[in-house]
């Protein structure tokens, strides 16, 4: 056994106590965030959406609950969280402060869908024209925004996916046009 007198003793002791103590002086500095997306309307859980701290660029998914964590921010500072879900919603944002210990509650996100009209318009058209690989990679890009969506406008999306692939270009034609009449619909309603 090392047998220290003096000062190294008192600088082995204090480093030794510092060494044990220092994890928790951390854990109170920092803190954590919890919050959760919903669909602005029916107020539904958004899935999937992605949450992001603008100021330290860490991210976290929303889960099938709509709801997101954050742990291990620096606490006693604001911090902003952009959402962004995909095309099919608008971006959103809110800020929080972030205390030490107990998790920092985050106003509830609430997402809008955006106007799909002028999106499926624009596939339609793609489609009309028989640029079929624009056409492809458009409709690509909805069929992933629909993930986890179960609306008419997304089930739509996924038969005209389905049909395309198989090269039925009537039923496809027929589907496009299913789904623009369910978007023109909306837009009566809306006026």
């Amino acid at each position: 056994m090392c047998n220290l007198s003096g000062a190294p003793r008192r600088l082995f002791l204090s480093a030794a106590i510092l060494a044990v103590l220092s994890p928790f002086v951390y854990a109170q500095r920092n803190g954590s965030v919890a919050g959760e997306v919903r669909r602005r309307g029916d107020n539904s859980p958004i899935y999937n959406a992605k949450v992001t701290v603008r100021e330290t660029g860490s991210t976290a998914r929303t889960g099938s609950d709509g709801k997101y964590r954050f742990d291990s921010l620096p606490a006693n500072k604001d911090y902003t969280l952009l959402v962004e879900k995909d095309p099919l919603y608008e971006p959103g944002q809110t800020t929080v402060s972030v205390k030490p210990k107990a998790p920092s509650k985050a106003e509830t996100v609430r997402l809008a869908r955006v106007d799909t009209n002028a999106r499926i318009k624009e596939v339609f058209a793609l489609f009309e024209r028989r640029q079929y690989e624009k056409f492809k990679d458009r409709l690509n890009s909805l069929k992933a925004a629909c993930e986890g969506e179960k609306d008419k406008d997304c089930r739509l999306v996924r038969e005209i996916s389905d049909t395309f692939n198989r090269k039925d270009y009537e039923a496809t034609r027929k589907k496009l046009n299913e789904l623009q009449a369910v978007g023109a619909g909306r837009a009566g309603r809306a006026m």
